[in-house]
């Protein structure tokens, strides 16, 4: 009978077995031992002395490059010392989709480029350097990216990344990477330490350029400049139909006045009110679940916003307030980055 099953089916009878019999399972039947081969490589995460391991894998079993669709390098410093093997290692990459490197200093950063073009998500967070130009230029499918730590201001990317919808950059790298067209989502991600890196100059680019924003991604006070800047917001974010506002010094101390909290609230809803297109909003910024109730009932008492979504976030949990929701289901996440986008997926 096993013979018949096609590999899809094989793949989740393996994944249902007890440990023990998976284990028989791959050793008498070659069959599952592939289909196993395939599954833990499909995959990987590499760090520290397995950075080693895995390319050393590849470049004796190029085979084993082609299973590989997801690779993330994690948190080492690796030095190649055999740029021939290494060559071979990431051009056996044939169906590689998702590329993350975080927070790694590469000895073979210039080797990127000879993995196949056909990258459709990168995470890129290693210092930037002449290589990562051309492994970009090499990579034209790429839909969603996240570049960390990047000097872009030399880079052209929209002729690079003519796909390019889904972004997260630093906002002075990020007014040099929107192409020219609707961008499904852009995210000014947040930056520990005293500096608050001021999203105003990317939205007038953004506006002057014709490439609306359907969904944003903030810190309050970064929204609030932008709103002091640029009075009628609406303008610049016409098409704006998802909105996350994330906490940061204004709105992060458990001790914050009662009567100043209540006034920046009150801000907020004025300025989120300018943007009439928002069906989804996202309100992660608060230290207690009193100040999410107060901010939930500011926004439903005084709002003028036709909401599909309304969450509010506190520092333990995002809570789905159910009152504005017809249809919504009521869940609580550890409030990561990891939730907004878990949410990402709910229509809007």
């Amino acid at each position: 009978m096993l013979p018949q099953l096609p590999n899809s089916c094989l793949s989740e009878i393996l994944r249902l077995l007890n440990p023990n019999i998976q284990a028989a399972a791959i050793l008498v039947s070659r069959r599952f031992a592939r289909i196993a081969r395939a599954e833990l490589y499909r995959a990987v995460k590499v760090e520290g002395d397995r950075t080693q391991r895995f390319f050393s894998a590849l470049q004796n079993k190029q085979e084993l490059g082609a299973l590989v669709k997801e690779l993330t390098l994690a948190g080492n410093e690796y030095e190649g010392d055999n740029d021939d093997g290494l060559h071979a290692a990431f051009s056996s990459l044939v169906n590689l989709r998702s590329l993350h490197i975080h927070y790694m200093r590469l000895g073979f950063t210039h080797l990127l480029k000879n993995i196949p073009g056909q990258l459709e998500d990168l995470l890129y967070w290693p210092t930037m350097c002449d290589d990562a130009i051309d492994f970009l230029l090499s990579q034209p499918h790429i839909t969603s990216a996240f570049f960390g730590d990047l000097n872009l201001a030399a880079l052209d990317l929209p002729l690079f990344l003519p796909h390019l919808t889904d972004i997260t950059a630093p906002p002075e790298d990020l007014v040099i990477i929107v192409p020219s067209r609707p961008v499904k989502h852009v995210e000014f991600h947040y930056f520990d330490g005293d500096q608050v890196r001021q999203p105003i100059i990317s939205l007038q680019f953004l506006s002057s350029s014709s490439a609306p924003i359907l969904s944003l991604e903030l810190q309050v006070s970064q929204l609030v400049a932008a709103a002091a800047e640029v009075p009628e917001l609406r303008v610049l974010l016409p098409d704006i139909r998802r909105l996350v506002i994330y906490q940061d010094k204004s709105w992060g101390s458990a001790l914050i006045a009662a009567d100043d909290f209540n006034d920046s609230i009150d801000s907020v809803v004025t300025i989120v009110d300018q943007l009439s297109t928002i069906r989804h909003l996202v309100i992660a910024c608060t230290y207690s679940v009193s100040q999410a109730r107060l901010i939930r009932h500011k926004f439903i008492v005084n709002s003028q916003l036709d909401l599909d979504v309304l969450v509010i976030g506190t520092m333990d949990s995002i809570l789905y307030w159910t009152d504005m929701l017809p249809s919504s289901e009521h869940i609580c996440l550890p409030l990561e980055p990891a939730a907004a986008r878990y949410i990402r997926n709910l229509r809007y």
